[in-house]
């Protein structure tokens, strides 16, 4: 967040209020600015003395100003900066052009744009001949006392404008004069070191002589100028602010207003060239002072949507002039530029002797101006085209979550076109993240059917450098018709990708996961899918669509960028270089949700982000839902597990009591069961059945007893990861799973589920290409569809070797009796009949 304090018309005069001034002082060094700007009329009449003054007065603000902010950060505080342009009366005695040369003491004293240059010797010469230890906005600096009358008042004004005129010759003068260097040319555009805008400081005043009064005019080679010197600075930056003296609009005065104002002797004479100028160089702000009146305005020269631009026009009232007659002339404005480039104004009032109130207790002292976020986006959308030699009409995300936690996603780009220089351009890179949990199903990548259709195909980019960083796996999109071409037809590409098993969907799931990573549980609590923009767009669309048992998760907009945002790179593709890793979350930029929509029939969410700023990621994020569960179930099934894990580290040892043998009896007797109603009998088909139980010190399923058609030995799988193949999904998601294998690649939306390994037998590896996973609940919540996480002890899963195995085919009712006839089973196993005999 930027901070800039604007300040105009101190006036240091006889009519200057060193009380207000003091109060304006606190107020800046409280704003803590980055930049402090000065838009003219420092002094009443351009009396090198004064100026002196003035500048060493603004010298201190500033020291004041970046101590405070040092100290109050452990002296990593902001450095801010300080820039001045002249009014009227910083050059003209008055500030009246009347014929009379232009005075150059404001050149000769502000050499530099940001005041750096040394003018130390002249200020200890004017201190010694004033007699003061430091020159400042103080009486003592105007020759008078604080008791001093009108008449010297008037004197010490009459003696000011003299002394204007005395020594107009370079070095011919009394004392301090001397010591000042000759007037320099200051550039018109310049970068504050420390803040990503650019200055463009003008100077509204005459150069030559003539009758303008209190008018202005910017002279035509600056405005021509202009140009050439915002092509050298080459530093990304989130404004262009135009510093001018002179009103470029109309000020409008208060309703029932209906005497002279005076105007015609106060306006910008070409202001109408000066604000083409600027809306064609795409400048956000303009800060001007000139009239002691704030105003805020907002123009727009753009004829339709496409070129829209508005530009924010900020006028301040006289920092420190008394003025009796108008208790609300004196004015500061307190600007804030977003890292987005989004501008608000805050305009301070206060009378002429009274302390600024910036926090406005008596709610009538301030009036703060915030830009809508739609005008920041349009601005930075127009800048991010300047830079980027790519661009597109849509960018599409579309996802949609499986209840087995699996990730369906389509991308899509429409209108992609080259605008910059790249020459041709074939292809465009495509990265798949890795995600933290499952895994990415290489089978599903592949274009749409219409792309395909078109000419659109992959192709695998090891050389890419992201692929380097171990999180993603990188693409080539071979774009149809041999690519883009300048002037050619726009291109258009959907590509498709699902992941298995990467959404953490209960809040237990999220505590296991984050177990198992050493990671808080918090970590993990919120879920979410979104796109990084990279290069412009006119509209970021995201589709989420939910599984019913996500029905009522309510989804949040979220906007994240870099911390250095807008000081990205563009790679040879035109895209930013930007890594999500690395994003903070960008509260300013919040305000999407309200074009959020929900279509209840579909499950789908959708938001339609209308110039997506460049450099930043949108998502929709959900708290990860958690369901209830009573203790007392969580704890026996906590028991139950730790039962079976006991008994399979006896059989693992072979140390196997009267009661371990009754319980595998009971498991036998389960695998009769199961073969005799699921396997085919052929003497071809292979099978396995296995008993998994919950590890919740390694978080997996473990292997306690297995039956294998083939041999007598135990299981070959003996563990399998946390919701990790058809075993894994069925306790994870608390339900019967069956899987097939399937020759043809997965279709969008099918289940992306997999066996965790394949089986060696006798005669060599064999596919189980039928796979049945039962869980096995709780007993007071057996009869229970889905019952809540953390009451599932473990699963029966059956693997057959034939196609001709009924697992697949069977109805949901079918299913359920056959778990219905495996959990009594298993607490037999668990508990033994007849254990009363032993």
């Amino acid at each position: 967040m930027i901070h800039l304090a604007h300040l105009s018309d101190i006036h240091f005069g006889i009519r200057f209020s060193t009380s207000t001034w003091e109060a304006v002082v606190r107020t800046v060094i409280d704003f803590d600015p980055d930049l402090i700007v000065v838009s003219g009329d420092l002094v009443d009449d351009p009396s090198p003395a004064h100026l002196l003054a003035a500048k060493r007065a603004l010298a201190d603000l500033l020291e004041q100003t970046r101590a405070q902010s040092k100290g109050a950060s452990n002296g990593f505080g902001r450095t801010a900066e300080l820039f001045v342009i002249p009014g009227n009366h910083d050059v003209f005695e008055a500030g009246v052009a009347v014929g009379l040369k232009r005075l150059s003491w404001f050149e000769r004293i502000f050499h530099d744009a940001d005041t750096t240059t040394d003018t130390s010797r002249a200020e200890a010469a004017l201190s010694a001949a004033l007699n003061v230890d430091r020159l400042g906005f103080n009486n003592a600096c105007l020759g008078l006392s604080p008791h001093s009358g009108s008449a010297k008042k008037l004197v010490a004004r009459l003696r000011a404008i003299f002394s204007s005129w005395i020594n107009v010759s370079e070095n011919n003068g009394p004392n301090f004069t001397a010591y000042l260097p000759g007037a320099g040319s200051k550039p018109r555009v310049t970068a504050p070191k420390n803040s990503p805008v650019l200055l463009a400081l003008l100077d509204s005043n005459p150069a030559e002589p003539g009758f303008f009064a209190a008018t202005g005019i910017v002279e035509n080679d600056q405005l021509i100028g202009l140009q050439a010197e915002l092509a050298e600075a080459t530093r990304p930056f989130v404004a262009r602010i135009a510093v001018v003296h002179h009103h470029v609009l109309p000020i409008a005065f208060g309703s029932g207003v209906t005497k002279a104002t005076g105007e015609p002797m106060m306006v910008l004479r070409n202001a109408g060239a000066v604000l083409r100028t600027l809306a064609d160089h795409k400048f956000d702000l303009i800060l001007h002072g000139h009239w002691h009146k704030a105003q805020l305005a907002r123009i727009d020269f753009g004829s339709r949507e496409a070129d829209s631009y508005p530009i924010i026009v900020a006028a301040a009232g006289s920092a420190a002039m008394h003025s009796q007659d108008n208790p609300s002339a004196n004015c500061l404005n307190l600007i804030r530029i977003s890292e987005n480039g989004r501008i608000s104004v805050k305009s301070v009032f206060y009378g002429a002797s009274q302390a600024p109130n910036p926090n406005g207790e008596l709610g009538v002292h301030y009036r703060l101006f915030q830009e809508e976020m739609s005008d920041a986006k349009r601005r930075a959308y127009a800048r991010a085209r300047e830079r980027h030699p790519i661009e597109s009409d849509l960018r599409e995300q579309f996802c949609e979550i499986t209840e087995n936690g699996d990730l369906w996603v389509a991308h899509r780009a429409d209108g992609l076109r080259l605008t910059g220089k790249l020459g041709n351009y074939p292809k465009r890179p495509f990265g798949v993240s890795i995600p933290e949990f499952g895994h990415f199903v290489r089978e599903t990548l592949s274009p749409d059917e219409a792309s395909s259709y078109a000419g659109v195909t992959l192709s695998e980019a090891p050389e890419h450098p992201d692929s380097k960083d171990g999180r993603t796996l990188n693409y080539w999109i071979n774009l149809a018709g041999g690519g883009l071409t300048q002037d050619g037809s726009p291109s258009k590409y959907g590509i498709l990708h699902g992941c298995a098993n990467c959404m953490i969907m209960t809040r237990w799931e999220a505590r296991e996961k984050a177990s198992a990573r050493n990671l808080q549980s918090a970590a993990l609590d919120r879920e979410f899918f979104g796109a990084r923009v990279t290069f412009p767009t006119r509209m970021l669309r995201l589709i989420l669509k939910f599984p019913p048992s996500l029905v009522n998760v309510q989804p949040l907009v979220e906007a994240r960028r870099s911390p250095a945002h807008p000081d990205y790179k563009i790679d040879q593709w035109g895209d930013a270089e930007v890594k999500y890793r690395d994003m903070i979350v960008d509260g300013d930029a919040q305000g999407e949700e309200q074009a959020l929509r929900y279509d209840a029939a579909a499950r789908t969410w959708t938001i339609e982000i209308d110039r997506p700023i460049v450099g930043y990621a949108y998502s929709l994020s959900w708290e990860v839902p958690t369901v209830k569960l009573d203790p007392q179930i969580a704890g026996e099934t906590k028991q139950w597990q730790i039962v079976l894990m006991n008994l399979k580290n006896r059989v693992d040892i072979r140390t196997l009591s009267q009661v371990d043998h009754d319980a595998i009896k009971q498991f036998d007797l389960l695998c009769d069961g199961l073969t005799q109603n699921i396997c085919t009998g052929y003497s071809d088909e292979f099978w396995i059945i296995t008993l998994f139980s919950y590890d919740s010190k390694t978080h997996s399923l473990r292997s306690v007893l297995s039956r294998r058609s083939w041999s007598k030995d135990g299981a070959e799988i003996t563990e399998v990861p946390f919701g990790s193949g058809v075993s894994g999904a069925a306790f994870q998601q608390r339900r019967i799973v069956t899987w097939r294998s399937m020759a043809d690649q997965p279709r969008w939306g099918d289940s992306l589920i997999k066996p965790f390994a394949s089986m060696e037998t006798n005669g060599g590896p064999v596919e189980m290409v039928n796979v049945l996973a039962l869980p096995i609940y709780h007993s007071v919540l057996e009869d229970k569809r889905r019952p809540p996480p953390g009451s599932v002890i473990g699963v029966v899963t059956i693997g057959s070797s034939s196609y001709a195995s009924p697992i697949v085919g069977m109805s949901d009712e079918q299913l359920r009796i056959v778990r219905a006839v495996a959990q009594p089973q298993v607490y037999n196993v668990l508990d033994p009949p007849g254990l009363e005999q032993h």
